[in-house]
């Protein structure tokens, strides 16, 4: 393996114990229990790799202690720990994720910090990126975390990148925590110079927001109010960290992106359409 292209994250600091995690494979039921004692590196512990493909084709590999992926992570401790080829080879492909953020998902595993290879505070879109794989990983206090660092982001640099969005979009279902919180601290709609650039999801959001109400007379877009608020009740935007029980079959066997992507589409099917705004 080309040691460029691979990164091997060696002994720091466990991150504190997660609620609601319980402890390995019971033997009897076969079902997937979480270890309930945190990891560490005081014997010899197995090797993991993981090869993240980003959605530009670039490629990168992590080799991770296992105990410890697999201790923050539902959907790996099924991969390594089931009975699937990953649990055999200890390697796995994951695709269409960012290789940044799965970098600082690692250094998260072993430090709790959340931080980019500079020891500084990443960027908006690398934070993003970070939520999406702790949805996707099942680590929702790594969501929560993010979303916290997220904020703290946004207020340096004034506003999110537009660049992300799409993705953002593209990777949550109707009433995802991080959806309503873009649309929330989203500066004004007039600012959409170019609409074809947003998602016409987030257009619609946007919209149907409480901070913006149509013009009743004049037919005319939106008008926001003024949004002056430095600090947001983050809580409104946080998952439920005590919910680890997830669909049995999201922990069970490990989604591809198409898989989830099509589960998330059959979810908005079945929702109730939302009613817009009515005109003032």
């Amino acid at each position: 393996m080309d040691s460029a292209d691979s990164t091997l994250v060696e002994a720091s600091r466990p991150a504190e114990q997660p609620v609601g995690l319980e402890g390995g494979k019971d033997a009897q039921s076969g079902s997937f229990k979480r270890q309930r004692d945190p990891p560490n590196l005081v014997d010899p512990q197995p090797i993991v790799e993981v090869h993240v493909i980003s959605p530009f084709g670039h490629t990168k590999t992590y080799r991770v202690h296992q105990n410890f992926i697999c201790y923050y992570s539902p959907f790996f401790d099924a991969a390594f720990n089931g009975n699937f080829t990953e649990g055999n080879t200890r390697s796995m492909k994951l695709e269409d994720t960012s290789t940044e953020a799965f970098g600082i998902f690692v250094n998260w595993l072993y430090t709790g910090d959340i931080e980019n290879n500079k020891r500084d505070l990443p960027s908006c879109e690398a934070l993003i990126h970070l939520w999406l794989l702790a949805d996707l990983v099942l680590v929702p206090r790594l969501q929560n975390e993010a979303m916290w660092k997220l904020e703290e982001a946004r207020l340096l640099r004034k506003r999110l990148p537009s660049s992300v969005l799409a993705r953002a979009y593209e990777h949550t279902s109707k009433g995802s925590p991080l959806r309503r919180y873009i649309v929330r601290t989203w500066p004004n709609i007039r600012n959409c110079v170019d609409y074809d650039k947003y998602p016409l999801e987030l257009l619609v959001d946007i919209i149907n927001s409480p901070n913006y109400r149509a013009c009743s007379t004049t037919g005319r877009a939106m008008t926001a109010t003024a949004w002056k608020e430095r600090e947001l009740p983050l809580g409104n935007y946080f998952v439920n960290e005590e919910e680890c029980s997830v669909r049995e079959q999201r922990v069970a066997e490990p989604e591809t992106s198409e898989r989830m992507a099509k589960k998330r589409r059959i979810e908005e099917a079945e929702q109730p359409t939302e009613k817009g705004l009515s005109c003032a």
